[in-house]
């Protein structure tokens, strides 16, 4: 996205350490790519949820990788190239494989990715 991320994580560390690492490390990486300093990338803040069981976990993969689709960047979720929905798509079947109707999920056909 654009604008924002997306990600599923089960931290070894505290979410609030994490985070801090994450944004400070991709912060300086982009800042140096766009020649900026002294402003921040990141807003301060960042949502978390903590899910607790599998069915769960399922409705937030498919709520991710289907967010490109909702705004309307790509047609299927195995388009966006950032999304673990592509790597998927891509894995399994050499690199040009699109689900069968052009659309994304019902958790990702149960998750056999189309």
């Amino acid at each position: 996205m654009p604008n924002h991320v997306h990600m599923l994580i089960l931290p070894l560390e505290p979410v609030r350490e994490v985070m801090r690492w994450l944004k400070g490390s991709t912060a300086c990486g982009a800042n140096r790519i766009l020649e900026r300093t002294g402003s921040e990338f990141w807003q301060r803040d960042f949502f978390d949820h903590y899910l607790r069981s599998s069915s769960q976990i399922w409705k937030f993969i498919d709520y991710i990788e289907a967010n490109p689709v909702r705004s309307e960047l790509v047609c299927s979720p195995g388009d966006w190239k950032w999304s673990s929905a592509g790597w998927k798509v891509r894995r399994l079947a050499g690199g040009t494989a699109r689900p069968a109707d052009g659309g994304g999920s019902e958790v990702g056909r149960r998750r056999g990715y189309w």
